[in-house]
C-alpha cells in the first residue's frame, strides 16, 4: 500500500468533486490516519466517539451522511457492529486502482469520466517525500491544505487539527497581527502543542477567604 499516491489521489478526486466538502474531507483523513496506524488492514474498527472527535464533528447525522456519500462515492464500505458493544468496521477502497472502474459516482451525482476514464496519479507530487524538508517552511501565500496535511500526517497529528490550522491562518493571511508569518512549520508544532496542552486559565480570585488572614 502507498499511502503517498493513495493520498494524491484522494486530493485529486477532492479538488474535482463538488460533493466533498469540509466535513468530508476531514473524516476522510481521520479515517485514513486510523487505517495507517493499523497497517492498512483490509478491514479495521472504528468507535464512531472517535472518528468524530478526530475529524471535528459534533452531530451524528453528519457523521453518518458523510460515511453514506463514500459508499456511494465506492471510496470505502461501512459495516455496522454485530452487537451495541461491537465497534463498526471499515474497509478503504484503494484509489490507485479506481481507474479500473473508469468513473467515480458522486452522491447525486451521474457517471463523472476522471481525465478520460482513468484516475491517474502522478508519483510524484506534493506527498513524495516524507519529510520535513520537503515542506517549505517559508511563508509568501502561506502554505497549501496539501503541505499542511502532510506535515501533520508525518508527525502523526490528527488530521483534524490540519484542517483547523490551515483555515485558522488562511483567514488571517498568514500574519500573526500585522506581520507576516515568517516559519509556518514551527509555527504549526506550537499549534498543536497548545491545542493538546492549553494553558490553565488564571482564575480570577474574587470570592475571598475570610478564613484566611490577611
Amino acid at each position: 500500500m502507498n499511502y503517498i499516491i493513495h493520498l494524491n489521489a484522494f486530493l485529486k478526486m477532492a479538488a474535482e468533486a463538488k460533493w466533498i466538502g469540509v466535513h468530508h474531507y476531514a473524516l476522510y483523513m481521520s479515517l485514513f490516519h486510523i487505517w495507517n496506524k493499523t497497517g492498512f488492514r483490509k478491514a479495521f474498527s472504528v468507535k464512531r466517539n472517535d472518528a468524530m472527535k478526530a475529524a471535528k464533528i459534533g452531530s451524528k447525522a453528519t457523521y453518518y451522511r458523510c460515511l453514506k456519500d463514500f459508499e456511494t462515492a465506492k471510496l470505502l464500505k461501512y459495516n455496522v457492529g454485530t452487537s451495541p458493544f461491537t465497534p463498526a468496521e471499515i474497509e478503504m477502497q484503494p484509489l490507485v486502482n479506481m481507474q479500473d472502474y473508469g468513473t467515480v459516482n458522486g452522491p447525486g451525482e451521474g457517471p463523472r469520466k476522471q481525465n478520460n476514464g482513468k484516475l491517474t496519479v502522478s508519483p510524484e507530487g506534493p506527498f513524495s517525500q516524507t519529510n520535513n524538508a520537503n515542506c517549505s517552511d517559508s511563508v509568501s501565500n502561506g502554505p497549501s491544505m496539501d503541505d499542511v496535511i502532510k506535515l501533520f500526517m508525518v508527525h502523526e497529528y490528527e488530521t483534524g487539527l490540519a484542517l483547523r490550522f490551515w483555515y485558522q491562518y488562511q483567514a488571517l493571511g498568514w500574519k500573526l497581527g500585522n506581520t507576516p508569518i515568517v516559519n509556518w512549520i514551527a509555527l504549526a508544532h506550537k499549534w498543536v502543542l497548545n491545542a493538546n496542552f492549553p494553558n490553565p486559565k488564571n482564575p480570577n480570585n474574587n470570592d475571598q477567604n475570610y478564613d484566611e488572614s490577611f
